[in-house]
């Protein structure tokens, strides 16, 4: 079944979740500028839109599936770099892994 995707970030997932503060709710604080106000909303409905990445007449939704191997393969090497703080931690191996996710 080819379902489509609804709901696209366009700040990954993966990344927002260094930023929880209600770890069993996955929520974040976001702040309004227009009204200067913050409130605490989940990053499932945060920093994304319906359908953001889709094209008029584009049934495969191209660009966001292209995206998502991107965050999947970069979230190993992001975890990597926040787990022991420096550059110098990733091997030579870890950057090769893009090679891995063809976009095509």
């Amino acid at each position: 079944m080819n379902t489509k995707i609804k709901l696209q970030h366009y700040v990954p997932q993966f990344y927002l979740n260094n930023f929880v503060i209600r770890p069993q709710k996955n929520s974040i604080y976001c702040f309004d500028k227009s009204k200067s106000k913050y409130f605490v909303v989940s990053i499932k409905n945060i920093a994304s839109e319906s359908y953001f990445y889709d094209e008029p007449n584009e049934a495969e939704q191209g660009i966001e599936k292209a995206l998502s191997k991107i965050e999947s393969a970069f979230k190993p090497i992001h975890s990597k770099l926040l787990a022991n703080e420096d550059l110098e931690s990733l091997t030579e191996v870890d950057p090769i892994s893009w090679t891995a996710y063809r976009l095509h």
